[in-house]
């Protein structure tokens, strides 16, 4: 008989459980309580026989126990251990630093520490956590003008506003707000004020509104409005359910297309008229994870990823669909955006990292048939796509050059990171 093991708190604005792993007797277990309120997100530990967790402390991240007594957390970027009592399943003291720096993922409650059973403890450090640099590249993936947001940041989701003036984006750790860039007069500005996530903006095609994703109010991740001049209070455009993220918005104003993540099925497409009565309607739900959904410029066709074949690929269907749908990638792909005006369809593949490709779109306007070219290689990356909510890497402009969001500026080497173990670590804490 399967049943839960934990229960989220609303009260405290919980949104997942994340991360469990046994303490030594196998009956009590730490988790991590994520909360759309940073504060709250916490570690616990719970037991197999009752239902009544214990706090243990106040973490972003996952937690390990380590052998014989501590428990291995991180605070910020900041590898700490902090003496556990087992038999009281409590902490003791303070904790003590034991290595700075230490990488983590901003999207997942992932920190790169593991401890061992007999003493030993292995962790990575290198760059600021997701930290990356945003920039124009051309076809070829070298820097067109210096790097934008003044360097280095944890950039997430860039999104060019429709007249190629300023780029909507995440920005942040605890939490997740929405920034503005200029691009004509520079800076940046704070669009999002809430302690929750906001997540994958997408402007208008007028460009006066933003729409974008968050978990306020302990929800899931429901849909959201708000003059993009930053002014007035953001508005629910779609509550449901389940967790959603909004994909792309036709150039006609007419529909947005959604990515509805379904514990039955996985991340499903559905189409979200703006006109009318604005109720949802599938475009693609099958067992399968489709993702990136993305218009073409004249609204025909929708191209997204699927990885119905046991790995992501980019597909084509018309629009409205119409039960056709065609291949476009090759060995792989991911994240497909179609050039401004409408002749390329651009993808990131797999193959030798993340490599950029081309397809020339050869479709003619009257045509019911999808049709392309072969798939051209333009430059490798090492852009970051993130776990199981893709984050967006790339926006194409409208001269077609990229606005790449990478581990460094141009697609180069990220900054140097590596990966140290130490043994019978415990033990240089008593010095």
């Amino acid at each position: 008989m399967v049943r839960p093991a934990t229960e989220l708190d609303t009260t405290r604005g919980e949104t997942a459980h994340m991360h469990p792993s046994f303490l030594p007797d196998g009956q009590h277990f730490l988790f991590l309580a994520q909360s759309s309120n940073p504060e709250n997100s916490a570690i616990f530990v719970d037991s197999l026989e009752s239902s009544g967790r214990k706090f243990l402390v106040n973490s972003q991240v996952r937690a390990a126990f380590a052998p014989p007594n501590h428990l291995v957390y991180l605070r910020v970027e900041t590898l700490l251990a902090h003496q556990f009592n087992l038999d009281r399943l409590e902490l003791v003291g303070d904790p003590v630093t034991v290595t700075e720096s230490v990488v983590r993922s901003p999207t997942n409650a992932w920190a790169a520490f593991a401890v061992g059973e007999t003493g030993q403890l292995a962790y990575r450090t290198g760059s600021v956590t997701g930290a990356r640099e945003l920039g124009f590249v051309d076809r070829e993936g070298k820097p067109r003008g210096a790097s934008l947001g003044g360097g280095r940041d944890n950039y997430q989701n860039p999104v060019m506003s429709p007249d190629g003036k300023r780029v909507a984006m995440n920005r942040g750790e605890q939490g997740s707000d929405i920034w503005i860039l200029d691009l004509v007069r520079g800076g940046s500005t704070k669009f999002t004020f809430d302690p929750a996530v906001d997540d994958h903006p997408l402007w208008s095609p007028d460009g006066r509104r933003i729409v974008f994703s968050s978990n306020r109010g302990g929800q899931s991740a429901n849909l959201y409005e708000k003059p993009s001049g930053g002014a007035g209070q953001e508005q629910p455009l779609l509550t449901s359910d389940h967790p959603k993220t909004p994909t792309d918005w036709s150039r006609d104003g007419r529909f947005i297309i959604y990515e509805d993540r379904d514990p039955k099925t996985g991340a499903d497409l559905m189409i979200l008229p703006m006109t009318g009565d604005r109720k949802p309607a599938e475009f693609l739900r099958t067992p399968f994870d489709e993702r990136k959904a993305t218009f073409s410029p004249d609204g025909k066709w929708v191209a997204y990823s699927s990885d119905e074949s046991g790995a992501d690929e980019v597909y084509v269907q018309s629009f409205p669909p119409k039960g056709s749908k065609w291949l476009i990638s090759v060995a792989g792909g991911s994240q497909p955006r179609w050039r401004p005006d409408g002749k390329e369809l651009i993808y990131l593949s797999p193959v030798a990292d993340d490599q950029f490709m081309g397809v020339d779109i050869l479709s003619a306007p009257a045509d019911t048939e999808f049709r392309t070219g072969v798939p051209k290689k333009l430059f490798i990356t090492n852009v970051l796509t993130g776990g199981g909510v893709q984050r967006n890497s790339y926006d194409v402009t409208r001269d077609g050059h990229l606005l790449l969001n990478g581990g460094a500026y141009g697609g180069s080497a990220p900054a140097r990171s590596m990966v140290t173990l130490v043994l019978n670590w415990a033990a240089d804490l008593k010095k």
